[in-house]
């Protein structure tokens, strides 16, 4: 997993290159914590891209600079403070 994680924080889904979101950062953060072992993932970027992923109206979307969605919201607050 640790090779999925691009240099912004985010994560590829596979090794071939694809795009990145919340949404495979999200997923290797619920890897992470259901095995208990978090030294697959950097956090502290891991949790940087979470911040630069979060608009003008508080709220987060998919990709930095995008249009916040509430489901989003809630989950990045609970990622960005683990």
């Amino acid at each position: 997993m640790k090779n999925l994680q691009q240099s912004d924080g985010s994560f590829m889904p596979t090794h071939y290159g694809a795009e990145t979101n919340l949404h495979f950062v999200f997923c290797a953060v619920a890897i992470c914590f259901l095995l208990g072992n978090w030294s697959g993932l950097d956090r502290e970027k891991a949790k940087d891209y979470i911040i630069e992923c979060q608009s003008y109206d508080g709220g987060f979307g998919l990709i930095p600079g995008s249009e916040s969605h509430g489901e989003w919201t809630q989950l990045c607050m609970i990622l960005a403070s683990a």
